[in-house]
Parts: structure tokens; C-alpha cells; sequence
């Protein structure tokens, strides 16, 4: 999923550096449907560059001998890695596994301050969350797509987050 997600900023951003690609994730909140660190990102921006889907335009070394600034764009190879990553992904099914849900399947054998320490860590994370997507929804520039994806999983968070609060005073 990284590699698709980067190669899909590349199509819509064209020549772009890295760490833009990043500030753009973060601010189109494409993190709320992946998870993805700055390690990661650059690993699959090397491993992608290997396989020809990315070219280098430019290579600015710095003082700091690991630190480069190197702008890429897509190649034709990319496009077509794309578009075959895109379709695999859109073909697969949701799945619900949520680690959280594991742990609460369990929970009666937990200590009581353990459960309840972690349903408020919940509801807290997800009131964040609700937040955040809130505030992405106030984006002018986004697709009809992308402002109905985002007011999915709003809804979805929504639900998540009267579920946790449910169980929060159930457990109390």
C-alpha cells in the first residue's frame, strides 16, 4: 500500500521531493486510512527508485554525508506498477481486525484499572481522530471522492468512539 500511495502522489504531484510528499499525506490526512512512517516512506521511495518506477531529477548533497535533497518523478514504469498496484488493492475485501478488539475479547481476565486505563486512552485517541478528519473536511481542494472517503471514516470513527464510551461506563 506505501508503494501505491507514493506513486499515486508522483501522478498528481508530478517532479516532487520526498518530504513534500510527506507534508502532503499528513495534510490531505491520507494517514487516517494507512499507516505509514517516515522510515517506511523512504525505504519504499529507494526500493521504488531500484525498480525503475521512480527517476532521479535532481541530487542537491548537503554537509550531513546521509542527508540528500533528491527530487524524483514518476516513470512510465511507474505508471504501469501503479495501475496494476491500484487495481490488486481496490479488488481487496475490508477486513475488521483491530489488535484493541482482541484484547477486549480477553478482558476478563485484565486488572479492572488496566481496562479502564486503556478504553480511556481509546475514546481520547479517537475523539482526536474525529477531530482531525473534521478539520480535513474543511479542505477546499478535495475531490468528491476523497471528501466522501473521509466523511466515511468519520462516521466510522463516530461509531468506534460511542462504542468505546459505551464501554467505558459499562466498566466502570
Amino acid at each position: 500500500m506505501v508503494q501505491l500511495l507514493i506513486l499515486g502522489l508522483f501522478i498528481a504531484q508530478g517532479e516532487a521531493y520526498p518530504y513534500q510528499l510527506l507534508q502532503l499525506i499528513r495534510q490531505r490526512h491520507y494517514d487516517a486510512f494507512i499507516t505509514i512512517t517516515k522510515g517506511s516512506f523512504y525505504y519504499n521511495i529507494d526500493v521504488l527508485e531500484e525498480m525503475g518506477a521512480l527517476a532521479v531529477t535532481a541530487y542537491l548533497p548537503t554537509k550531513n554525508a546521509f542527508v540528500s535533497k533528491t527530487s524524483y518523478v514518476i516513470t512510465d514504469q511507474g505508471r504501469a506498477l501503479f495501475k496494476q498496484l491500484a487495481a490488486k488493492q481496490l479488488l481487496k475485501p475490508d477486513k475488521f481486525q483491530s489488535p484493541s478488539a482482541l484484547g477486549l475479547l480477553l478482558a476478563s481476565d485484565v486488572a479492572p484499572d488496566v481496562l479502564s486505563q486503556s478504553l480511556a486512552q481509546h475514546v481520547a485517541d479517537l475523539e482526536q481522530e474525529c477531530q482531525s478528519l473534521e478539520k480535513a473536511l474543511q479542505v477546499t481542494d478535495l475531490t468528491a471522492l476523497q471528501q466522501e472517503l473521509l466523511q466515511h471514516r468519520l462516521t466510522l470513527q463516530k461509531s468506534d468512539l460511542n462504542w468505546y464510551q459505551k464501554l467505558q461506563k459499562t466498566n466502570q
